[in-house]
């Protein structure tokens, strides 16, 4: 905005391309953190707001009006980063975090469907899901609820392309007893884990 008001042209491009910049890393972080709204749709509406303040600013300054106006000043020193833990792989595990869940009880993970590349997943595959309980849950790889039986978990992309894991007729948070925050590990399951797997119970109530 001081370099609107100082007419300099090529240092405010500058300044509002950086600042468009940080709109889509933020639009990035709060589509990991809200399920009901895609990283497209934020960034649209970041966009907007940043364009229609710019347009303000420039308007006020364009009528003889100063900078002062257009708000009070914000000490860059106040601002506090917004950390968002990336999912990791670890001996073969995708490493996630749940990061929201819906009234359904379906668990949304921060992780999205290109983390999970290296575990060469097609759909119908078997997943092992390792919950923070220390237990291990099987899972299939699927695209809607339909695809797995009634009584089974699924891993699946949401509206907000983020994994998910989900329970057909059922609260994959409850039965899984998974809380925001929590760490869940999904790999692909060797050939014999039924014992280490735990049959679905229901235990911790939904967020």
């Amino acid at each position: 905005m001081v370099a609107l008001r100082d007419q300099k042209t090529k240092e405010a491009d500058k300044l509002k391309a950086e600042w468009y910049k940080n709109a889509e890393q933020m639009a990035e972080a709060f589509a990991g953190i809200n399920p009901y709204y895609t990283r497209a749709e934020l960034s649209d509406m970041l966009i907007m707001h940043l364009d229609l303040t710019t347009k303000e600013v420039a308007a006020r300054l364009a009528g003889g009006g100063s900078l002062d106006e257009a708000g009070k000043p914000l000490d860059p020193a106040e601002l506090v980063r917004l950390e968002v833990q990336r999912p990791w792989i670890e001996a073969g595990a995708l490493v996630t975090q749940v990061s929201n869940s819906d009234r359904f009880g379906n668990a949304q993970l921060t992780a999205r469907p290109d983390d999970a590349a290296v575990l060469e997943l097609q759909l119908g595959d078997a997943v092992l899901v390792a919950a923070p309980t220390g237990e291990y849950y099987i899972a299939r790889f699927g695209r809607t609820f339909s695809d797995v039986p009634e009584g089974e978990l699924i891993l699946f992309e949401d509206s907000a392309q983020r994994l998910a894991l989900g329970f057909n007729h059922g609260s994959a948070t409850g039965r899984l007893a998974l809380r925001i925050g929590d760490e869940v590990r999904v790999s692909r399951p060797a050939k014999d884990v039924s014992h280490v797997v735990r049959p679905l119970r229901p235990s911790r109530p939904q967020l």
